[in-house]
């Protein structure tokens, strides 16, 4: 699959000559019913989303590539580069619209949500625990530490995870322009 390589680099580079979106639902649930005959339960969903298409290089080889669950606006016909870095596909470069898009290595963001449910959690344990003592001081300073924690937590985190994604779309992007 390389064409070109630099120690974390590789890249292949040719014209799609197809592309695919699939678009898979899962459906999961329970339904019971009590002993009148009655029913009642739940029933989730959720659409799985991946994108796959066919390059041929500029030697005439042509090669299966998957996305995952990026997704670009990517059609038939387009001249790309797809940069691989340590092996996993980091980069889709689309030579005809000159926009790349980051395909594989972004950590995702712990939503804030998680957070307010962990400090929901933890404000209920230090009213427990400042009841359980019967301080009122003490509880004001447990309420304010287990409601701030889980959420100065998550900033952490994800303040962590931002940097590490822009060094690779820098780390990238450096090597983009080397070879385009």
């Amino acid at each position: 699959m390389t064409e070109q390589s630099n120690h974390q680099f590789d890249y292949i580079e040719g014209i799609v000559l197809a592309e695919r979106t699939n678009r898979d639902m899962v459906v999961s649930g329970q339904v019971s019913s009590d002993w009148q005959g009655r029913a009642s339960g739940n029933i989730t969903s959720h659409t799985i989303i991946t994108q796959e298409f066919w390059l041929r290089q500029n030697n005439g080889q042509e090669v299966h590539i998957s996305l995952g669950a990026s997704t670009v606006p990517l059609r038939e016909g387009h001249s790309v580069i797809v940069v691989s870095m340590y092996g996993v596909n980091a980069l889709l470069y689309i030579k005809n619209t000159n926009m790349w898009y980051m395909i594989g290595l972004q950590s995702p963001k712990i939503s804030y949500g998680v957070g307010v449910v962990l400090a929901f959690l933890s404000l209920s344990l230090g009213f427990l625990v400042s009841t359980a003592i019967d301080s009122q001081p003490l509880a004001v300073l447990l309420w304010l530490f287990c409601f701030a924690a889980p959420i100065l937590i998550i900033h952490i985190i994800n303040e962590k995870r931002e940097k590490e994604n822009e060094y690779i779309k820098s780390e990238v992007s450096n090597f983009l322009q080397k070879i385009i």
